[in-house]
């Protein structure tokens, strides 16, 4: 008898954690892509430096080219 509740013991928590990474995972697509790296960012740093550098320097890539968010070029920019 004890080795069934040992056995149902470990198949229910390897079902909790396999429900929990689904729900994380819905909840991840659901939120912007912001929130998104703010969560993934930190476990990328450790397992992927490489893409982690990458992915900050297409961010700052990103900031040079249209530093005020306006969507505009930089000429129509300072001729407003």
């Amino acid at each position: 008898m004890a080795d069934v509740a040992a056995a149902v013991a470990v198949v229910g928590f390897f079902a909790a954690v396999m429900a929990l990474l689904a729900w994380q995972g819905a909840r991840i697509r659901r939120r912007p892509r912001g929130a998104t790296e703010a969560f993934v960012g930190p476990l990328q740093e450790i397992w992927h430096p490489t893409g982690y550098r990458a992915r900050l320097e297409s961010e700052t890539v990103e900031e040079r080219v249209d530093p005020d968010g306006s969507g505009q070029p930089p000429a129509i920019r300072t001729a407003a």
